[in-house]
């Protein structure tokens, strides 16, 4: 194919079809909280991937749904767990290379 017609069939695809056709959709970035847990007796942190030495409850979530399971899991404590534990959930943003 020589350029004379190369540059025809491109001109007439874009005409055609527009240059939207041949864009890629934009990269919708991943959900990048957590939600981990602070304080605990040893044997509840030891063996388990943790963030900063908190112990990762659940990852790979928006930040609704970080802030809501937390609040779940914080009224769901019993007073011993909060007083004598010091056991708490909080929201981190989880950021790349971390």
């Amino acid at each position: 194919m020589d350029r004379k017609m190369s540059s025809d069939l491109d001109r007439h695809i874009t005409d055609n079809y527009g240059e939207d056709q041949f864009k890629e959709p934009p990269i919708e970035p991943k959900p990048n909280f957590a939600v981990v847990m602070k304080g605990g007796s040893l044997g509840e942190i030891v063996g388990k991937p943790s963030y900063k030495g908190r112990v990762i409850v659940q990852s790979g979530l928006t930040k609704e749904e970080a802030k809501e399971l937390a609040k779940r899991r914080r009224k769901a404590l019993s007073h011993g767990e909060k007083g004598y534990y010091k056991i708490g959930y909080s929201v981190v943003e989880i950021k790349k290379g971390e």
